[in-house]
């Protein structure tokens, strides 16, 4: 790696779960200087937008936003001309039109302009694609753009975006490490950390009825699933990020979905429940299985009927499950914490200028 870089750092970034906040502070970690420009406020919907996005086109929605647009513009345009970054890096930059990278380009000529997506756009959740005209509009303006999945690199090129990378996300080395504390409250044999959406919930709808599989249930939305009708014991409600670790750890397997409404192939809590120390137990997908030996580093299944049959196996064969725990934690602070993640983003950088 060659010397340390002056980056313009562009996101959600005024929390430390925040993952913007976390990708930001490895890049501190490796000594990098870091450039803040906050666009929290620009990318929030007002209550109103929120609420009438429901009702009306997507071409009268932009059109609403274009004083968010305005408020990025200026924040982008007086932090590059203050501050003369190396390299700038915009996350979710949705607000970010095509205008602000011309006008960037020509205060900083010769500096790359790297957008970072790891939403999709292009998926078939209901109003996707709502608020992103300007990101498409700017799309080849970019000089790259790094991306969660395979099929966004189609759709980037077919928008006229060049040099489209597959960046893999990984977890941040902070937040996410092994913490007994033997408190009964945070103590599972099974849990599952996230909202109630997709499949996931007819899987654990089946699970914890039919099948019989008590499972401890963190997240959103689950008071408007069937599970509130009888099993409102089994949901807790949404956790901190100290409590999602605490919680992982002393638990005995932490369950994984991803989000097929946002067409992943992959989660992040692939990387965070080892990382924890705890056996993850997830969707038989190619992309997880190729990064965690399934039933080495950590378990799959493809039907739930699968998992039942795998919790009941692990949690009666303690070594077995305890050794798999313990080679995911290996595998996963070797391989995807943050700071190797963001040490391999700083190389394409460096390639770029």
């Amino acid at each position: 790696m060659g010397n340390n870089l002056k980056i313009l750092f562009s996101g959600v970034i005024e929390k430390p779960w925040q993952s913007g906040v976390q990708r930001l502070t490895a890049l501190e970690q490796l000594g990098h200087q870091i450039i803040r420009v906050s666009s929290t406020v620009a990318q929030s919907e007002s209550r109103y937008l929120a609420y009438t996005r429901r009702f009306m086109p997507a071409a009268i929605y932009e059109r609403l936003l274009a004083s968010h647009e305005a408020q990025m513009h200026q924040l982008l345009t007086d932090a590059a001309e203050a501050g003369k970054p190396d390299v700038i890096w915009l996350e979710w930059p949705r607000m970010v039109g095509k205008r602000t990278l011309v006008a960037l380009k020509k205060k900083l000529p010769g500096v790359p302009i790297i957008s970072y997506q790891d939403d999709n756009p292009f998926g078939p959740r209901r109003f996707a694609d709502y608020g992103w005209r300007r990101f498409f509009d700017a799309m080849p303006a970019y000089d790259a753009h790094l991306v969660k999945r395979e099929s966004d690199v189609k759709e980037y090129s077919k928008r006229g975006a060049k040099n489209v990378q597959v960046f893999l996300t990984g977890y941040p080395e902070d937040l996410f490490y092994p913490e007994t504390n033997g408190d009964p409250s945070m103590t599972h044999d099974v849990m599952f950390v996230g909202t109630a959406l997709d499949q996931r919930v007819s899987v654990l709808d089946e699970l914890t009825g039919k099948l019989g599989v008590p499972v401890d249930i963190y997240g959103a939305r689950w008071d408007r699933t069937p599970l509130f009708a009888d099993r409102k014991h089994l949901l807790h409600g949404s956790l901190s990020d100290d409590g999602y670790r605490q919680t992982v750890s002393n638990s005995k397997i932490s369950l994984g979905f991803v989000s097929h409404s946002n067409l992943d192939r992959y989660t992040a809590r692939l990387f965070e429940v080892p990382a924890c120390g705890t056996l993850f137990l997830g969707e038989a997908t190619e992309k997880q299985m190729s990064l965690f030996e399934p039933d080495k580093e950590a378990a799959f299944f493809a039907s739930t009927e699968e998992c039942r049959d795998k919790i009941k196996y692990y949690l009666a064969h303690d070594d077995e499950r305890n050794r798999i725990a313990e080679a995911g934690r290996v595998r996963a602070t070797e391989n995807f914490g943050f700071r190797k993640r963001m040490a391999e983003a700083v190389e394409f950088m460096e390639k770029l200028r």
